[in-house]
């Protein structure tokens, strides 16, 4: 179900103000982190559990030595299309709802045919969207050393 389309109920629910846009935002993200990372946890194989137990591995230690360091890689992978889809669902929001923001500035450069502001307003998100997928690509290159992704690119 696309999200946006929670946006009236969410309205009805909470009334105008920010609240609405931030939980509709959450809801998106949320829900595209945690199946990827649940698709990840699962895809992990069973000998590298069965290698963690035979060194005595479990609970916290298996989570901490197999567990997250397999997820981590889907983690960053998640979060770069999270961040991506979180931009895109503000700026919709704000096409519909808000009376400020980039959003609003190209819907209402649109309507108005404004026509070089409603440009600005696109190559802007445009640019947003970009430097936070860069910003997560690169934390994820700092903090996943051992990944050919960060390897091949350095």
């Amino acid at each position: 179900m696309p999200k946006l389309a929670l946006l009236p109920l969410l309205l009805l629910i909470f009334g105008l103000g920010e609240l609405p846009s931030v939980l509709l935002v959450g809801m998106t993200v949320f829900f595209l982190v945690w199946i990827q990372c649940m698709e990840a946890v699962l895809a992990i194989p069973e000998n590298y559990h069965e290698a963690a137990r035979s060194f005595g591995a479990k609970g916290w230690n298996m989570f901490r030595h197999v567990t997250w360091p397999a997820l981590l890689p889907q983690l960053f992978i998640s979060m770069r299309i999270a961040i991506g889809t979180a931009v895109l669902v503000i700026v919709g929001v704000e096409f519909v709802q808000a009376s400020q923001g980039i959003g609003y500035r190209i819907w209402h450069s649109w309507s108005l045919f404004q026509a070089n502001r409603m440009y600005v307003g696109i190559c802007t998100v445009a640019l947003m969207g970009f430097l936070f997928s860069s910003l997560v690509r690169w934390l994820g290159r700092l903090m996943l050393p051992w990944t050919a992704s960060s390897t091949k690119s350095r």
